[in-house]
C-alpha cells in the first residue's frame, strides 16, 4: 500500500509542477505551455489507463458489466446503474475494442481527464492550485466513476 501512495504522490507532484510551469509559459511560448500541459496530464492518464482490474472498488464491476453488456446478459442490478449514454459510448467503442475493456476504459478515462483538465485550465486563475486542491481532497479518484457517467450524459 505504501508504494501505491508514493506513486500517486509522485504523479501529483509532477502534475501540479508541470501545470504551474505550463501556466507560467502561457504568454511566452505556446509550444512550451502545451509540452508542460501534456507532462501534467500524462502521469494520471497512464495511472488510470494501466491500473489493475482489482484496483478500486468499481473498476472490476465496470469490466464485468461491460462484458455482460456485450453478451446481452445484463442483470437488473447492472441495468439499474448503467445510463443510456454510457451504454451508447460502450457500444460504439466495442466496434473498435471488442471485448477488450481496457481499451474502452482507456478512451473513456482519457476523455474524462481531458475534460477535467480543460475545465481547470479554462476556468481557473491558478490551475496548479486548483489541481492541488483537487488532489488534496482525493477528488479526481472519488469522482472518476461518476464523471464517466456524466461524460455519457
Amino acid at each position: 500500500m505504501i508504494y501505491t501512495i508514493i506513486i500517486y504522490i509522485i504523479c501529483e507532484i509532477i502534475a501540479i509542477g508541470s501545470m504551474f510551469i505550463a501556466k507560467k509559459n502561457e504568454q511566452k511560448s505556446k509550444k512550451r505551455m502545451y509540452i508542460f500541459l501534456i507532462l501534467s496530464f500524462l502521469p494520471f492518464a497512464l495511472l488510470f489507463i494501466f491500473r489493475g482490474i482489482k484496483v478500486g472498488q468499481d473498476y472490476e464491476t465496470y469490466a464485468q458489466t461491460y462484458l455482460s453488456f456485450l453478451d446481452n446478459t445484463l442483470d437488473a442490478r447492472q441495468e439499474e446503474w448503467w445510463s443510456v449514454g454510457f451504454k451508447a459510448i460502450c457500444y460504439l467503442l466495442s466496434f473498435v475494442f471488442g471485448r477488450n475493456y481496457y481499451g474502452v476504459f482507456a478512451v473513456i478515462n482519457l476523455a474524462t481527464l481531458f475534460l477535467l483538465y480543460k475545465g481547470i485550465w479554462d476556468n481557473s486563475k491558478n490551475p496548479a492550485l486548483s489541481l492541488f486542491i483537487l488532489f488534496c481532497f482525493c477528488l479526481p479518484f472519488q469522482i472518476f466513476n461518476q464523471f464517466r457517467q456524466m461524460l455519457a450524459i
